[in-house]
């Protein structure tokens, strides 16, 4: 998942990225399994089903329970 560049102020001197390239949700191999989301800071965001899916997903993933390709992809 990745946040929308088009929607975001790029001249804010916070937004370090160039490459307008936002993850905000991300999994990889590398040592081990490794999972990231900021997708929880609002609570609201527990509140839809899509949300908890992909985080109960992720755990299952990162326990080995269930196999995935997480095989990086550039931003389109």
């Amino acid at each position: 998942m990745r946040l929308d560049a088009g929607k975001l102020d790029l001249a804010n001197p916070r937004v370090h990225r160039k490459d307008n390239d936002f993850p905000v949700t991300w999994a990889r191999l590398w040592q081990g399994t490794g999972v990231y989301s900021s997708l929880g800071h609002v609570d609201a965001n527990w509140d839809q089903r899509k949300c908890r899916r992909m985080y109960t997903e992720a755990i299952k993933w990162a326990l080995r329970l269930v196999d995935a390709d997480v095989t990086p992809r550039a931003a389109p």
